[in-house]
């Protein structure tokens, strides 16, 4: 069976504002001592106000899809813990005004003194599936073959159509920012191990790039493992996707490899065309067309049953067929990530607001000018500095007014302004997988209290106490990633 190991990068979000908070550093801290989870399973990224997570070595979607509950259990309840709530979603759809503090290491504060826009706009998450390979050889042609289901694979995942507070009109906004680094994006075709070697080294020696975790591309060769990671995810609202994301990405990687064990020709396709086909994927999603293995523009459905029908063999050989099937099924019927946020904040937006591109707080004061609140420190400032979160109690609520009940869409109330129905949008994300009563109390708790404020909000406490984090079931002891070869992380911003 082909190992695999995932990597999840998510938002920490104060519930009150949705507003990033750069609390990172703390709610790692936290989340480490939790009995269940490993050392380098919760890990910093650039920005303080995000995390990482990466799971140990996994053979079976099933495994992968315990450990994810269990990470972003031991995140979220760390995050709750000090304020702020973790969202997985590709952008953040609110900013502050100023950016957010980096994460206090030589290589982050480089990177910042060389690209300082590039590096406060870098509030985007994905998700990185890191596959096993016999060798840097085979990988490496592995890499070439992929780079035609690169797009695709953006389409199926989109999850970032927000950003500074309006539909930016792009279903992965995260695969536009990204793409501005120097070394991003497609990967070129190599001709072998020694010219991808060659290459980096030029990158390098020219001081383009200071380390090799600034090659970008959304495949890469893993520097210290057997892998090949496949970074062209956005990172999904609900870990089932994750889940079945991984597995497609697997099966791909399966299938191209049986090919190369049989010799068979690999794909072409011009270099332009297929950023091209990128820039349409992270454009479109899966609610236009995609371009198929020959180069030609069709229907996203019928892309999607070509790749279904490549990848069945492998699907079948182990055994994930049923759950990779129901999930092309579910995109095609319901759409991505991105779709769902779109219709979230349609259903909660006035009818009067204005809808796709155009900017979703039109009516209200800027949000950013929530940071000015009394007792709130500068998004910039350092983390060893208390960030004061503005709560307002709901204590006094009873449990009917602020239980989400299926049979009840009235228990919360419709928001008023674009800027309340973008902040309804922010508690969906945040509620997540946890679908508990004392989750959804929470997540109610914190969308009425949005809603029934203005641009600027007071200070006061909310009643939310976090709760204890358990194994989900099935799932073993944490095993790091780091140092336990195929399937586990390679490092990088």
């Amino acid at each position: 069976m082909t190992t695999i190991g995932v990597e999840e990068e998510y938002l920490l979000l104060d519930p009150v504002t949705g507003l990033p908070v750069p609390l990172a550093d703390k709610v790692r801290a936290t989340a480490g001592l939790a009995p269940f989870v490993a050392d380098q399973e919760v890990q910093s990224e650039l920005l303080q106000a995000q995390v990482e997570v990466a799971t140990p070595v996994c053979e079976s979607l099933e495994e992968v899809r315990g450990h994810l509950l269990r990470l972003r259990n031991a995140v979220g309840t760390a995050a709750e813990r000090h304020g702020c709530r973790l969202a997985p979603c590709g952008t953040s759809p609110l900013r502050h005004s100023r950016p957010v503090a980096v994460t206090d290491k030589d290589r982050y504060r480089a990177m910042r003194a060389q690209a300082p826009q590039l590096v406060a706009d870098q509030l985007v998450n994905g998700m990185h599936v890191h596959v096993a390979v016999p060798s840097r050889e085979e990988g490496l042609q592995l890499m070439n073959r992929l780079r035609v289901w690169l797009p695709t694979l953006t389409a199926m995942s989109a999850n970032s159509p927000l950003w500074d507070a309006h539909d930016t009109g792009f279903a992965s906004w995260r695969t536009v920012i990204f793409g501005r680094w120097p070394v991003s994006g497609m990967p070129p075709h190599f001709h072998d191990v020694a010219d991808y070697d060659r290459r980096v080294q030029r990158l390098l020696k020219s001081g383009l790039i200071t380390d090799i975790g600034q090659l970008y591309w959304l495949a890469r060769l893993s520097a210290p493992y057997p892998t090949l990671e496949v970074r062209c995810l956005d990172v999904q609202l609900r870990v089932d996707d994750a889940v079945k994301l991984a597995g497609v990405v697997r099966a791909l990687v399966q299938t191209e490899l049986d090919a190369v064990s049989a010799d068979a020709p690999a794909p072409e396709c011009a270099p332009e065309l297929l950023r091209a086909s990128l820039w349409h994927a992270a454009r479109h999603g899966l609610s236009d067309t995609l371009v198929d293995l020959d180069g030609n523009t069709r229907p996203a459905g019928e892309v999607l049953r070509q790749l279904l029908f490549h990848i069945t063999p492998a699907l079948d050989a182990s055994g994930d067929t049923r759950q990779v099937t129901s999930m092309i099924d579910h995109l095609l019927q319901h759409g991505t990530g991105a779709d769902r946020q779109r219709t979230a904040l349609t259903e909660a937006r006035p009818a009067t607001a204005p809808s796709g591109g155009r900017d979703l707080h039109d009516d209200v004061a800027d949000p950013v000018q929530v940071q000015d609140v009394p007792g709130r420190v500068p998004v910039g400032a350092s983390d060893d500095k208390a960030y004061a979160v503005s709560r307002e109690s709901v204590s006094s609520q009873s449990n009917s007014e602020i239980a989400l009940r299926d049979d009840s869409p009235r228990s919360v109330p419709e928001p008023r302004t674009h800027r309340q129905a973008l902040l309804h949008l922010v508690g969906i994300i945040i509620l997540g997988e946890d679908h508990s009563p004392s989750s959804k109390a929470r997540a109610a708790s914190m969308v009425l209290t949005s809603l029934n404020r203005v641009s600027v909000l007071s200070d006061g406490p909310i009643s939310d106490a976090p709760t204890t984090p358990s194994r989900p079931p099935g799932s073993r002891p944490a095993r790091s990633a780091a140092g336990r070869g195929p399937g586990s992380s390679s490092r990088a911003a």
